[in-house]
This record gives structure tokens, C-alpha cells and sequence, in this order.
């Protein structure tokens, strides 16, 4: 069996996990729309060196209809270890149809500059 080297994280039961390389023990926090949720405490992988795993409840009261992202990242640093998209709701698939189209336009929107400046030399 191949051991893993890739990290994990997802949500169970409304527990969020990870298992992330971190580097080492270091403290995390969960963060949602740029506020800080949860700062879990960190278990190192036994077999794993590097990796630290979490376990922790989603707080209820963060939670809303919609679509956002969970970051899981170093205490105070401003890149995410890891990201977990969330779609939650009645009318999740008309959000993330409404999202796709939004990406499609914007994408449309970068290739019409970059042909213009291609065609420029620019």
C-alpha cells in the first residue's frame, strides 16, 4: 500500500478534518469570508512526518445558503494550507450554475484582451 503524501480535507458529520504538511506542529486556524472560525488544535501523523491532522466541530452559527470556502491555514498567515468549497442550500445547483456562468463571462472577458494584445504585440 502506498502511503499518502497528498493532503486531505473535507467535512464529516459536521467535523471538519485535515491532514495537511504543515511543516510541524504549528498552530491553525479555519477561516470563512476572511473571519476566523476555529483555531483546532493540531495532531502530528504518526506516519506521516510533517503532517498534522485536525478534528473539529464546523461551527452551526457560520454556516449559511450559499456558496463560500473554508480555509484551513498557519495562525496568522495569510495563505490557506488547504481550501474546501461549500455549497449549502435550497437552490445550490441555480448558485453554482449562476457561478459558472459568471467564471464563463469573465474567462471570455481575459481571452478578448489577450487576442487584442497578441494581435498588438503587445
Amino acid at each position: 500500500m502506498t502511503p499518502q503524501t497528498e493532503d486531505r480535507f473535507w467535512i464529516d458529520n459536521g467535523v471538519v478534518h485535515a491532514q495537511v504538511k504543515a511543516g510541524g506542529f504549528v498552530p491553525l486556524e479555519l477561516v470563512l469570508d476572511g473571519a476566523v472560525i476555529a483555531r483546532p488544535v493540531p495532531r502530528p501523523v504518526e506516519t506521516m512526518p510533517g503532517y498534522v491532522e485536525i478534528e473539529h466541530p464546523l461551527p452551526v452559527e457560520v454556516v449559511s445558503s450559499g456558496v463560500s470556502v473554508i480555509f484551513l491555514r498557519k495562525q496568522g498567515e495569510a495563505s490557506p494550507l488547504a481550501a474546501l468549497p461549500l455549497i449549502i442550500g435550497k437552490g445550490a445547483d441555480e448558485i453554482l450554475l449562476a457561478e459558472v456562468a459568471l467564471l464563463r463571462g469573465e474567462l471570455e472577458l481575459v481571452k478578448t484582451v489577450l487576442r487584442e494584445r497578441l494581435r498588438r504585440g503587445i
